[in-house]
């Protein structure tokens, strides 16, 4: 009923005059085309977009909703935004009345530059706020990359200073006649061997082998209860976390069996670590491999806890499309014979 009185006061001859001189467009048209009433916005516009006059409302319409012409149409169909030469933007509706008896049609235009501009100015700042993250995870990548390999060469220190040890115990052992050391001996060259005999050249290979092949570098037994996750990020991240609790458990708690237990739940893994040695004197300090792993949890939307009494047990959830991060896997070596890691058990 407002539209409808409107109208009515805008066909009055000098309410009429002044319609002209409104900022916004305004035709009205009976079925068929036919202007009943239009201004000087509308019919500028009319040259501007399709570069004739406005005589035909029907078709005006038609060729806004359908984007017939060589105007920059930013939206088209029931309400079509267009940009004009001049770099303004347009929006059109359309609406119905009934006039002596039978419908009108009222086309009106407004001015939608501003919104069209705040509306870029905001998806530039989501593209860069964008790219922004996707730096900061390429570089948390690299960082977690330099940690691990600082944390491989640490091990590999460790492994060769084990083997001198051994070597030197070997020798005071041939020089003594107490044999109270044999058994210690034979652990330390059991232990170096082990280890010595699947170091290679690194490979690049899916993530969870590597963590069996580390489990069965470290002579550690892996008992896996539930289904490890298939989709690759997910995958990447629950590997970490293995090959972290697997070096944690052979340097720091001297354990033998390392036990994993993994849920599916609402979109999530949900998975616990823990291990059969020596329990934690105190908190665990969240330092190198650790920090490391909480930053890629994290960054993928997931989540890490840490208990460290009775006894050690690492909680994580990982989202099931954590594939989007660009998790990746970490350098490992092949199997001997293409078979699984000796002593891990699923």
């Amino acid at each position: 009923m407002k539209l409808l009185s409107l109208l009515y006061r805008l066909l009055n001859p000098p309410v009429k005059e002044s319609m002209d001189e409104l900022p916004g467009g305004i035709c009205c048209y009976w079925p068929g085309g036919i202007i009943k009433l239009k201004n000087r916005t509308m019919e500028a516009l009319s040259f501007a977009l399709f570069g004739e006059s406005l005589m035909d409302g029907e078709g005006f319409w038609r060729s806004l909703i359908t984007g017939a012409g060589p105007a920059e149409f930013l939206k088209t169909g029931d309400e079509p935004a267009v940009r004009l030469p001049d770099g303004m933007v347009r929006g059109f509706s359309r609406d119905e009345v009934r006039l002596e008896g039978r419908p009108l049609y009222i086309v009106t235009a407004i001015d939608l530059t501003e919104a069209y501009r705040r509306n870029a100015e905001l998806t530039e700042k989501q593209t860069r706020t964008a790219a922004m993250v996707e730096r900061q995870r390429a570089l948390n990548r690299e960082i977690g990359s330099m940690i691990r390999e600082r944390e491989i060469l640490e091990l590999k220190t460790r492994v060769h200073d084990d083997l001198s040890r051994a070597l030197l115990s070997g020798r005071q052992y041939l020089a003594s006649s107490d044999p109270s050391g044999r058994r210690e001996l034979v652990r330390l060259w059991e232990q170096s061997v082990r280890i010595l005999r699947h170091e290679g050249p690194d490979e690049w290979r899916d993530s969870y082998e590597n963590a069996l092949e580390t489990a069965r570098a470290f002579g550690i037994s892996l008992k896996t209860e539930g289904d490890v996750p298939t989709e690759a990020g997910a995958r990447a991240l629950l590997s970490s976390a293995l090959v972290c609790c697997l070096s944690n458990a052979f340097r720091h708690a001297g354990a033998d069996a390392v036990t994993l237990r993994i849920a599916r739940e609402d979109g999530l893994y949900r998975a616990e670590l823990t291990n059969n040695g020596a329990p934690p004197q105190g908190p665990v300090a969240e330092t190198g491999g650790l920090a490391d792993l909480r930053r890629q949890l994290e960054s993928a939307g997931g989540t890490m806890r840490i208990q460290s009494a009775p006894r050690f047990v690492l909680a994580i959830t990982i989202p099931k499309e954590g594939e989007k991060y660009g998790i990746q896997s970490l350098a490992g070596r092949r199997p001997e014979n293409g078979a699984d890691a000796a002593g891990v058990h699923h």
